[in-house]
């Protein structure tokens, strides 16, 4: 069947787009290199080009149309208003590889007073090719915010921090999880792959988070059962644990990363839940696996200490048992102030009434500590706990 001029046009437009993709491993991609690539002469490259109408050559250079705009020129933007525009952009040339980028790294100070440049800016902005958005929910970033979020509570003892990190382990649970499986995150509440190493060490953490500022006892216990699935899905016969594990697709090799980098490593983080709950359980298994953890990271960690961060925080917690604190609140004294004048290392547990052995001094809120296995006399002071 003999093609017509149109189905002609549409297989000159996929071979330059086929070219353009094949040659953009090198990033910038040249008229030279694409005329190479398909066997034709740079004439024709040009021609096609501008029949495709969807890639733009500057200085024999090509790119895609609407990828990088330049942003519009100082002048532009100052048509309706002579005051100074608060970026220290250059004119035509651009201030970053021939584009204009605003920023404020010559300490411009922030204003409101450009409102009408903004507008100007807001519909050129209207006029380019709208990006997608990457709106997918992360398993170990939540994980991660959640963490701290606790953090946050504990300083300030605003209420609005544990509200987020509750609900935020509550979408978790929702929509990331399995019984005891997690998945590595999901978009518009479809649920993408299952769960990697990080995903498990960083909502083990974030569980033991909740607990620590709640005494919540059900966030400890599904920590425990994040931890052992973890355990039993990535642990390494020779010590440590793997990226992915048994439940993910199998690759050629099973990588191991020890090492901590802007977020802590893996590894790094399995020691500390590990440690945290050896010590808050007592159960005999996370004791052991805790032990043989710190032993293979310590190994990983003696050529180079500075790049292991949160193993040395694990290593310090395990070998300085923090002081644990038990709180009888008086009447009015909330959680959250409570907490605000504790130090975040110690173990808290905030009573909602006297109990037993735990009573109020002289009506007052009181702190029972236990600290190297000596318990002190009870006390209406916070200092006292530190």
């Amino acid at each position: 069947k003999r093609k017509t001029p149109a189905d002609k046009k549409k297989e000159r437009k996929q071979s330059i787009e086929t070219a353009f993709e094949a040659c953009g491993i090198n990033e910038i991609v040249t008229v030279e290199d694409l005329a190479e690539y398909m066997a034709v002469t740079e004439k024709t490259v040009r021609n096609r080009l501008k029949e495709h109408g969807g890639f733009v050559v500057e200085e024999g250079n090509v790119r895609k149309k609407n990828v990088i705009f330049p942003f519009p020129h100082r002048e532009n933007i100052r048509e309706k208003n002579s005051t100074s525009f608060p970026f220290p952009l250059r004119k035509s040339e651009g201030n970053f590889e021939g584009k204009n980028i605003p920023n404020l790294l010559n300490g411009n100070k922030i204003t409101d007073e450009f409102e009408q440049e903004r507008q100007v800016l807001y519909k050129y902005r209207l006029q380019r090719e709208k990006l997608h958005l990457d709106d997918k929910v992360l398993t170990a970033w939540n994980g991660l915010m959640i963490c701290g979020m606790c953090c946050l509570y504990r300083v300030t003892g605003k209420e609005h921090y544990l509200v987020a990190a509750k609900s935020a382990q509550t979408y978790i649970e929702k929509y990331l999880t399995e019984g005891d499986c997690l998945y590595a995150g999901c978009r518009e509440r479809q649920r993408s792959v299952r769960g990697f190493l990080d995903d498990y060490a960083y909502e083990t953490a974030a569980l033991l988070g909740l607990y620590e500022v709640t005494g919540d006892g059900t966030y400890l216990k599904r920590a425990g059962q994040f931890c052992k699935e973890a355990i039993g899905q990535f642990a390494s016969e020779d010590g440590g644990y793997y990226i992915y594990g048994s439940k993910n697709d199998r690759l050629i090799s099973r990588p191991k990363e020890t090492y901590d980098g802007a977020m802590p490593g893996g590894n790094s983080m399995m020691a500390y839940c590990l440690v945290q709950l050896a010590r808050l359980t007592q159960d005999q298994q996370f004791r052991q696996a805790a032990q043989q953890q710190l032993a293979f990271m310590s190994g990983e960690a003696q050529h180079y200490p500075a790049g292991y961060c949160m193993f040395l925080t694990a290593l310090l917690l395990s070998e300085n048992e923090p002081p644990q604190i038990t709180v009888v609140p008086e009447e009015g004294d909330e959680p959250g102030k409570i907490l605000s004048r504790l130090p975040l290392y110690a173990d808290i547990r905030i009573l909602e009434k006297a109990e037993g052995s735990y009573q109020l001094l002289n009506q007052k809120t009181t702190y029972y500590v236990c600290k190297d296995h000596r318990c002190l006399p009870p006390a209406n002071q916070a200092e006292v706990s530190q």
